[in-house]
């Protein structure tokens, strides 16, 4: 019997030792019902950060306090979510009572019980001006150290260069070829060097390049590589694929997505096989990604781009259902459109557009 009280005073010292945690940190925390979306508790600095009372938060849907434009991440969270990892975190504006606009750092746990099933939703809300702080250091920090490796690797590339032109009649086609290694290689470090105050600060170089989507579906390709070995999957280019000016790497993303997600819901009596086209209609680039597998049902088919939405969870196919809504907001950020057209049991095809610029 001593035992047992001994077990629960101390369970009991343990829960009022997080609690004291929970409404010391700086951070903005709620804590969400699964089933009904309502905010179960909050700390105070949600709260006194949002300028409410704790009362007048408690038993409100989570969407209540996000701007407009990142509604779709709060409605994802409050109306459960069918995954048992938890979710990246992701930059939203919270409102305030008196409806000014808190840019934070958003992200989710989730607590499950003995059994397994999902018991609580926990978010946190970083500000990001604290975050916007270390970054500054950080980037002021890999700036400096992207001047002092630029040098080097310049040195390198000349010297190599002045090889050649000097003995480069003298060298025989291995060592020319070797050399040209060096400087492909040079010219790719040169680019990582750069990219290093980007890291820090989380930045992308947004500036439209024209590119040839060929090479864009051979990189991704590449990194799906595991992906189709194991789906013995086969991914085919048909005629030729229009230049367009895009941001590369979001415009390789969204490829990515939509390939992946191809080769992950296939038949499992058919290995994947998709293709890939694009014709020019008017002013537009229309790119097509279709694939054999299992389909989608048309009722489905504007809530496959919301966030953390999945239709097909029977196959436990991993995901958050992030792939595809990042998808549209990336086609959303060039101007475009995507869609889908898909029957149950013979496969899909989605469509994007890209507008064509001289």
């Amino acid at each position: 019997m001593e035992r047992v009280i001994n077990s629960n005073t101390n369970q009991a010292l343990e829960q009022e030792n997080l609690l004291k945690i929970y409404d010391s940190l700086p951070v903005l925390c709620a804590t969400i019902c699964p089933s009904s979306g309502k905010i179960l508790a909050c700390n105070p600095s949600f709260s006194k950060v949002l300028l409410y009372e704790n009362s007048e938060v408690i038993g409100k849907s989570l969407s209540y306090f996000f701007h407009p434009n990142d509604l779709d991440v709060a409605l994802g969270v409050g109306n459960g979510i069918d995954t048992n990892k938890n979710l990246p975190a992701m930059e939203v504006g919270l409102l305030t009572k008196k409806g000014a606009t808190i840019p934070v750092l958003f992200s989710v746990d989730l607590q499950y019980n003995k059994e397994g099933a999902l018991q609580f939703i926990n978010t946190t809300f970083q500000n990001n001006t604290a975050i916007k702080g270390i970054e500054k250091k950080l980037e002021d920090i890999l700036t400096l150290t992207s001047h002092d490796l630029r040098s080097p690797l310049n040195s390198i590339g000349g010297l190599v260069n002045l090889l050649l032109r000097i003995n480069g009649q003298h060298y025989d086609q291995r060592t020319i070829s070797a050399m040209q290694i060096i400087n492909q290689s040079i010219l790719k470090m040169t680019d990582l060097v750069d990219d290093l105050p980007l890291l820090a600060s989380n930045k992308e170089r947004k500036v439209k390049k024209l590119i040839c989507p060929e090479n864009i579906v051979a990189e991704v390709l590449e990194q799906l590589d595991e992906e189709m070995t194991n789906t013995k999957g086969s991914v085919d280019v048909e005629g030729e694929l229009p230049l367009v000016k895009v941001y590369k790497e979001e415009f390789k993303e969204a490829f990515c997505h939509l390939i992946s997600n191809a080769l992950s819901y296939h038949k499992i009596e058919e290995p994947p096989h998709v293709k890939i086209s694009a014709d020019r209609i008017g002013e537009q680039a229309i790119f097509k990604i279709s694939d054999n597998g299992i389909g989608i049902e048309a009722k489905d088919f504007k809530k496959i781009f919301m966030i953390f939405r999945r239709v097909h969870n029977e196959r436990n196919i991993q995901g958050l259902g992030l792939g595809l809504n990042k998808t549209k907001k990336i086609i959303d950020n060039h101007a475009g459109k995507i869609w889908v057209e898909s029957k149950i049991g013979v496969g899909s095809d989605f469509f994007f557009s890209i507008p064509l610029e001289n």
